[in-house]
């Protein structure tokens, strides 16, 4: 049964069992108002204070109740009275979980302006990263490597920043060499052992 089906948007008393489904499966008698969801459920909004924005949710399973375990009745406005429901109380149980009449959150624009700026970073770099003028298997190197090591693209070459290294193509182990003829050999060493594991680890050639 969809929840055109009962009384939407005026308050009423909500009998139930847990047999009907309710989350929680708790059982009482209380006054609230139905708000229009999905078959099979039924978003019950109660509240005890005048506060829009305090209401307590209930959802409801309407295909694991029978007719004498869920009973809807509206409220007559002697019982509204008799119960402290009133007009503006059931405004608010009605309205409260409206979501278009609550307030928008604060907006921290010192937080928004250096997310943006991180962003703009990110996509930056990741252009910079990519050379479209060289092979998926270079690209592949190219991305693996610079996982854990600051690289840039020298036309088709891959320069390692920090190991003063640069990889000519086809980007195989003998194909590292030094900046710098004076540089650190042994920086060589070590980029030839990092190239020759992650040709190992994309399955190419060595």
């Amino acid at each position: 049964m969809s929840s055109a089906s009962y009384p939407l948007h005026v308050p009423v008393f909500l009998e139930y069992n847990a047999a009907a489904g309710a989350s929680g499966g708790a059982s009482g008698r209380t006054v609230g108002t139905l708000l229009p969801s999905p078959a099979p459920f039924l978003i019950f909004v109660s509240s005890s204070s005048q506060r829009p924005l305090l209401n307590n949710v209930r959802i409801i399973n309407t295909s694991s109740a029978s007719a004498a375990s869920l009973k809807v009745t509206p409220l007559t406005p002697s019982e509204m009275k008799q119960h402290g429901v009133s007009a503006s109380m059931a405004s608010s149980v009605i309205h409260g979980f409206d979501p278009t009449t609550m307030p928008l959150p604060r907006l921290d624009r010192d937080k928004a302006e250096a997310r943006l700026a991180r962003n703009v970073a990110r996509i930056a770099k990741m252009s910079a990263n990519f050379n479209e003028n060289v092979s998926d298997e270079a690209q592949s190197v190219f991305d693996a490597l610079s996982r854990t090591m600051e690289c840039a693209w020298e036309g088709d070459r891959i320069l390692v920043r920090v190991s003063g290294v640069i990889i000519d193509p086809p980007y195989k182990p003998e194909n590292a060499k030094l900046v710098d003829k004076d540089g650190d050999k042994r920086a060589v060493e070590r980029m030839q052992l990092v190239l020759r594991r992650t040709r190992e680890t994309l399955n190419l050639p060595l």
